[in-house]
């Protein structure tokens, strides 16, 4: 019951953010940048949100404890994607006004009709994608902690997204990130520090332990790391998550501290992903589905009062804890 009151409530706060945030949209500009007002923090947090959603944080601890080291290039190609923005197109892009890709665009080739065409089908297709992977995170959530169906949490959380981003623009989606990234980061805080303490932190958690392939970028393969790492690089570097947050900032010194906290931010998640995935692996968890390897933390490594908020009677059984040596 008290994990239906936190969803619950949580639905409130996001609804009324949404509501009170939609009294400030008077132009287009106010809707897509937030009328260029946000400051580094709810410019880093928005950042981070858009990198480590709740799909990310369950998917990346699952290739944490599948690849090891690996999930760290996950993370690396995105922060260093926001380095070369705040280096090169930073200034430029601020000073333009550009928002979107599609924009860009515009100001390159002109006012062409089927260049804007096909650029915002493309990112229809990519956001869609995008908003879908998130929701299917939230649904996995929701069925551990509810005890719901994947595809009705699921829908539900979709619904949510849409309604939620569409009534409140850019300012919504901000202002609710820092709330959720306060939530995130203390939960992050003290499931690190559990599982720290229960696993003896890296005594269990080391080359000798669990094998040198963990540590080496070599899981599943060299290509498969290199291609990945390029992927994310490449994906937020002409991607338009940086671009619209550097045109919702309030100046060009904002937008570059927002840049670089949240590409430090997103490389400690990554790190953090590594070592919560692999302290699982550590303690000999037999996980199938990877997407309940920080579940089955949660459950074993989290003390029993925290349990109205991160641990559920619904959770399928996972595998026993053994001793770790």
């Amino acid at each position: 019951m008290s994990n239906w009151i936190y969803f619950l409530g949580f639905i409130a706060v996001t609804a009324l953010v949404g509501m009170k945030a939609s009294k400030n949209i008077v132009t287009s500009d106010d809707y897509i940048s937030a009328g260029g007002n946000l400051g580094p923090i709810a410019i880093s947090c928005t950042l981070i949100a858009t990198w480590l959603g709740t799909g990310s944080l369950i998917g990346f601890v699952g290739t944490g404890y599948s690849y090891g080291v690996t999930v760290i290039a996950f993370t690396a190609g995105s922060a260093l994607s926001a380095l070369v923005i705040c280096l090169v197109f930073s200034r430029w892009t601020k000073k333009m006004n550009i928002a979107t890709i599609p924009q860009w665009l515009d100001y390159i080739y002109g006012d062409n009709k089927y260049i804007k065409g096909f650029s915002s089908l493309c990112y229809i297709f990519m956001y869609c994608s995008w908003t879908l992977g998130c929701a299917v995170g939230c649904g996995t959530m929701c069925y551990n902690l509810l005890g719901i169906p994947v595809w009705l949490g699921s829908v539900i959380c979709c619904a949510i997204f849409i309604i939620f981003t569409v009534t409140g623009g850019l300012y919504a989606v901000a202002w609710m990130d820092v709330f959720q990234q306060v939530v995130m980061t203390i939960g992050m805080l003290f499931l690190v520090g559990f599982v720290g303490t229960k696993t003896g932190w890296f005594s269990g958690v080391n080359s000798a332990s669990l094998g040198s392939e963990y540590f080496s970028f070599s899981l599943p393969n060299r290509a498969y790391v290199i291609s990945i790492t390029l992927t994310y690089f490449c994906g937020h570097l002409f991607g338009q998550t940086y671009y619209q947050r550097i045109s919702a900032s309030r100046d060009l010194k904002t937008a570059r501290i927002g840049l670089l906290c949240g590409g430090v931010a997103v490389l400690l998640v990554g790190i953090y992903c590594f070592f919560v995935g692999m302290s699982v692996r550590a303690a000999g968890a037999a996980i199938t589905a990877t997407d309940n390897t920080v579940f089955w933390a949660i459950e074993n490594w989290l003390p029993g009062w925290m349990t109205p908020v991160y641990r559920s009677p619904f959770w399928p059984p996972l595998s026993p804890q053994r001793t770790l040596p």
